[in-house]
């Protein structure tokens, strides 16, 4: 986006709006947001500068499953990975179907292992590979230092902001890494008006921006596991 440009992400834009997170969501989490495994806990459920897309749609009839695409790009991206406030992007599909997670959240990755990892900067941390568009080296540097490897390059931060230097947690630092598309899928009852709400919004305090770019919302008549990936 060029006219006009983007704000500075970093210290971000603070509009001055606050809401609770969506209550459905935080109900069958038992009051608590989700985290990566070792990232500190995020205690505080006030959904600042908050965005929400709500799009309602009545099923085709021989559809039983949806996915979209997803792109996260992040300024808390490295100083911030597994801090208490990090940015939360969820995709709840309200649906009959009993085949998706309990709180309806679909932007969750879950690893080999069976640990869940939010869609947002923590997927940078234990080797989940899904988060790509960033320069390797020292991650959490102002949370909990660690590293990452598995950057691939940051060719999608062009243009966007996130690709100018900064002071993070090393000399070649720009402002935020991204994951790249990932794969958000779901499933659905043929002929059932469902309902997708996606949001993201700042935990904790209303500094460092995220952006998250959709695409590619497509119908499936055969069903998936529900959650993210690459």
């Amino acid at each position: 986006q060029t006219n006009p440009e983007y704000s500075a992400f970093e210290p971000g834009t603070i509009t001055g709006t606050s809401s609770a997170a969506p209550a459905d969501w935080l109900a069958a989490n038992g009051g608590n947001i989700l985290t990566a495994p070792d990232c500190a806990a995020i205690t505080d459920t006030t959904a600042r500068d908050a965005v929400m897309l709500k799009l309602r749609v009545r099923v085709p009839t021989n559809v039983r499953s949806l996915r979209l695409s997803a792109n996260v790009l992040t300024s808390e991206f490295p100083e911030w990975v597994c801090g208490a406030y990090n940015d939360q992007f969820v995709v709840l599909l309200d649906s009959a179907s009993a085949d998706n997670p309990a709180d309806r959240n679909l932007a969750v990755y879950t690893s080999p292992t069976d640990q869940r990892y939010p869609v947002g900067v923590n997927l940078a941390t234990g080797d989940t590979g899904l988060f790509r568009q960033c320069r390797n080296g020292a991650i959490g540097c102002a949370t909990v230092p660690s590293s990452i490897t598995t950057c691939v390059d940051t060719i999608e931060l062009a243009g966007s902001g996130f690709d100018q230097p900064a002071n993070g947690c090393q000399a070649s630092d720009t402002v935020g890494g991204g994951t790249g598309w990932l794969s958000i899928r779901g499933n659905v009852l043929p002929g059932e008006v469902a309902e997708l709400r996606i949001a993201v919004w700042d935990s904790g305090d209303s500094l460092y921006d995220t952006v998250v770019i959709l695409d590619d919302l497509r119908w499936s008549p055969d069903p998936v596991t529900a959650g993210a990936g690459g």
